[in-house]
């Protein structure tokens, strides 16, 4: 006869299988997790379109820098931006106050009022991500994007970036239609001074406040 500890142990740990398998079922765990070399940019953006945008149900959201334009403005990118819009899919997008001047399709995107963006008043250096109304969610140190982790199939972990996203946005009304640039506009004279700069748009190239060539160059490509 198996001893009452013996029995014990196996009681527990088929409780503990049942709970992992519920949680697995309902969504808790993910059932994929995946580290996305960010130098390995067909790795990222193939993660992107195959696992946020393709099983979005309504919506994607970002939280981000500066929309680096070695992402954001990737053929690639715009295309699967253009067949969630298409699809009459919404994208949201909290970032800035600066904005990568070379993200230039994307501008236009946010511009056309097509892609819901919202201006932060600081820099998130925290934790930047993007994800989808399902289980997919992919993420990176602020300052760090080497290190990004994809996961995928918990509805759970999903759910706690979009309340991350809802936090960032609050308070925060998207660019409207044709006030991309005017909204990015530094007001604050001060400001200008010290970034010496009347835009709050940078070059993630060289890490500084974009030139007016650069600037000039938006802003006739959204006229």
């Amino acid at each position: 006869m198996p001893s009452p500890n013996l029995v014990s142990l196996a009681v527990g740990i088929s409780v503990l299988l049942i709970i992992a398998i519920i949680c697995s079922k309902v969504g808790v765990f993910p059932r994929k997790i995946k580290r996305i070399e960010n130098n390995d940019v067909n790795d990222q953006i193939s993660f992107f379109i195959n696992e946020i945008c393709d099983n979005a149900m309504h919506e994607i959201f970002a939280v981000g820098g500066e929309c680096n334009h070695n992402f954001w403005n990737k053929q690639l990118i715009i295309d699967a931006l253009n067949n969630l819009i298409d699809n009459n899919k919404k994208i949201n997008i909290c970032s800035g106050p600066w904005f990568d001047v070379q993200s230039v399709w994307l501008a236009k995107l946010i511009n056309d009022g097509k892609v819901n963006y919202y201006m932060a008043n600081e820099r998130e250096d925290i934790i930047h991500f993007w994800g989808n109304d399902v289980d997919a969610v992919a993420c990176h140190p602020g300052n760090e994007q080497n290190k990004e982790v994809g996961l995928s199939g918990s509805r759970y972990i999903n759910r706690s970036f979009k309340k991350e996203f809802i936090k960032k946005s609050a308070g925060i009304s998207p660019i409207e239609q044709g006030k991309f640039i005017e909204k990015f506009k530094i007001k604050d004279f001060t400001l200008r001074e010290k970034h010496k700069s009347q835009y709050w748009f940078t070059n993630t190239t060289r890490v500084e406040p974009a030139n007016e060539h650069e600037i000039a160059s938006l802003i006739k490509l959204l006229q």
